[in-house]
């Protein structure tokens, strides 16, 4: 319904100023639109935000188990014996130039989805990974092959040839609350178990 007020000036009827409800339903569905959008923008910034840091956490805690494992290793002297399947795996190194003499045993379990570690001249294992999906070795035996590559031949059942320890594993980590998960593969690791002795 159209308002009219006399104008002071000529004495002319007006229309006052105002919004017919199309005008306010079309300003309402365009204000719905962009909120919607606005909104959107800001969950998707939000968990991208989110991500980069869970994938930050989860490389610093691989970087960190890797260094860790990888003075440890090379300072052992052998392997004693292993176990590469199953839901619980393991290998236990022997570390005899010590004084005095330990072993080190890295488990994983796949129950509880963790990495550890346990030195015998410890009481307690240390968690080296946690939300551990996967964990895998191989060895490699001492002799390397001939030219041209001079590898290391792949030894899965003579613990005392091992020289080269290979690891992967995979590990994730809930984004906070959306049910959704990081995934971080870590590239292949090998370790050389420099004090090895010739049997």
């Amino acid at each position: 319904m159209n308002r009219f007020k006399a104008s002071i000036a000529d004495g002319r009827p007006h229309r006052e100023g105002g919004m017919t409800l199309v005008e306010v339903m079309i300003a309402s569905a365009i204000s719905t639109v962009v909120i919607a959008i606005v909104a959107v923008l800001l969950i998707f910034a939000v968990r991208s935000f989110a991500a980069l840091a869970n994938y930050q956490i989860l490389d610093q805690a691989s970087t960190m188990a890797a260094d860790k494992m990888s003075r440890e290793i090379r300072e052992a002297t052998r392997v004693k014996s292993f176990q590469p399947t199953g839901a619980t795996r393991w290998i236990l190194f022997e570390n005899t130039n010590a004084s005095p003499s330990y072993t080190l045993r890295y488990e994983w379990t796949e129950a509880a989805k963790t990495l550890t570690a346990q030195r015998s001249d410890q009481a307690d294992p240390e968690v080296l990974l946690e939300g551990c999906e996967r964990w895998d070795f191989t060895f490699q035996q001492r002799t390397p092959r001939r030219a041209p590559d001079f590898g290391f031949t792949t030894n899965m059942v003579d613990n005392v040839q091992a020289k080269l320890v290979t690891m992967t594993w995979k590990c994730t980590r809930a984004l906070g609350g959306t049910g959704l998960f990081n995934t971080e593969s870590v590239q292949t690791a090998q370790i050389v178990i420099r004090n090895q002795k010739t049997p």
